[in-house]
């Protein structure tokens, strides 16, 4: 089967300091499974300075003009190379851009030395796509000459196939600089390093989302498969408990709420006292091997107050961020996108079915399940409040995030067993809520 492939590439123009200039180029590709699938497009939204630009098929390229400028003919000069995924599983997209039109060798060799692949190649000025596939060798070098020059890649095969011999193939070479748009001066899109940016990919009605703060040259690839084990990761085994995991288009969840640490009276206070404690609803210890054990924020993040940290989640994992969760519910809501402006009313349920299709098809009081269209799962585990109390196991699901509404709260998602969409609140960090884990 044909695998269709695309390459958009951002390249912002920023400034360092007084003088010192530097390129960031942002490089996106889209995957569905481990097959690569060509974007229709890219929305680039900029959630600190509130505006946004889109890319569109083929080999869009931005440059944002920020403060001093540079004259458009001065991107491109440089000759380079980039490969991605590296290490590979299946297939890597070999990135090649070249100044002007000319003849390229290409050879690949394997560690010893011996030549997989010597080709040559009448490349276009701009950027030339190839895809590789990767035999029963772990390690490639792969070079480029163009015009006396050199450049080199070392790709690592993380899935050797014996009986397999690899395969080189171009795609074709897009000329970036006739497809360049420049922004100058204040309009238009802005960017400075350390402003909250978020990729929205588009393949006919479905779309993925990264949340991202670049601050260099970064090669993204958006996921369009959903409902599946996560790639590479269809499970872990995490403090003797087992977790299946499911790919939400561009995010991995666990399949179920966390469920680690020893079990404490509903009426005790959780300390940082090098011990993981969590609570069970009604202090009944099947309740969290039901629905997962509920904790206070502070216990759930560890003590560490950092948005985003691992906290009790596994290594290479970590509590989701509000403005994740805020992606979720817009892949996976069929009447509002992500970065629609309604998932970020506050203290209210919003959208249409997103908290429909992330229930679980079953185990919701009075048969009000989900559809789990999208395997995520969500139980309604309830909640221990702040008193010590316990309630709506059964009604409805509460799951910490690990971003904070001010220094006393914090934000959680809500999902309630007799309404289709999702909530989005901040609560006391006192309650003992739920919390799942997303991959790094």
């Amino acid at each position: 089967m044909q695998k269709t492939i695309n390459t958009l590439s951002l390249v912002l123009l920023i400034t360092t300091g007084a003088i010192a200039q530097q390129t960031m180029e942002l490089t996106f590709t889209a995957i569905d499974s481990v097959y690569y699938s060509r974007l229709d497009s890219i929305k680039v939204m900029n959630r600190t300075k509130e505006c946004d630009t889109i890319l569109h098929w083929n080999d869009t390229v931005l440059v944002l003009d920020v403060n001093v400028g540079m004259p458009e003919q001065e991107i491109n000069k440089e000759f380079n190379v980039k490969a991605y995924p590296n290490p590979v599983m299946e297939v890597a997209i070999l990135n090649v851009v070249i100044p002007e039109a000319a003849k390229t060798e290409v050879t690949i060799t394997n560690f010893q030395g011996r030549i997989m692949h010597a080709k040559s190649f009448s490349l276009n000025a701009g950027l030339n796509v190839f895809n590789f596939i990767p035999g029963r060798e772990k390690m490639y070098f792969i070079s480029f000459s163009w015009q006396g020059h050199t450049r080199h890649l070392k790709l690592i095969n993380a899935s050797p196939v014996k009986a397999r011999e690899s395969v080189l193939n171009y795609f074709g070479g897009h000329n970036q600089v006739g497809n360049m748009m420049l922004v100058t001066g204040n309009g238009g899109f802005k960017f400075t390093p350390g402003d909250r940016l978020l990729y929205i990919g588009y393949i006919d009605s479905l779309e993925s989302g990264i949340a991202d703060v670049p601050m260099e040259s970064k090669a993204y690839t958006f996921q369009f498969a959903y409902n599946i084990p996560c790639i590479d990761t269809p499970f872990i085994i995490y403090s003797g408990v087992l977790y299946y995991t499911s790919q939400i288009f561009s995010q991995c969840w666990l399949k179920r709420n966390l469920d680690i640490g020893i079990m404490i009276p509903g009426l005790q206070e959780m300390e940082d006292n090098e011990i993981i404690e969590k609570y069970c609803y009604d202090d009944n210890i099947e309740n969290c091997f039901t629905y997962g054990g509920l904790y206070q924020w502070n216990e759930v993040m560890n003590y560490n107050i950092q948005e985003g940290g691992q906290g009790l989640c596994p290594d290479g994992w970590h509590v989701p961020t509000d403005e994740e969760y805020k992606i979720l519910a817009g892949a996976v809501d069929s009447q509002y996108g992500i970065g629609d402006t309604i998932w970020d009313q506050e203290y209210t349920y919003r959208g249409f079915d997103a908290g429909y299709h992330l229930k679980a098809s079953d185990g919701w009081y009075g048969g009000y399940n989900g559809s789990d269209k999208f395997g995520f799962n969500a139980m309604p585990c309830g909640r221990r409040r702040w008193e010590g109390v316990y309630n709506t196991l059964g009604t409805v699901s509460w799951v910490w995030s690990s971003s904070t509404y001010n220094t006393y709260y914090g934000w959680y998602k809500e999902i309630h067993y007799k309404l289709d969409n999702l909530g989005r609140y901040f609560t006391t960090k006192l309650d003992g809520l739920g919390v799942r884990c997303i991959k790094n």
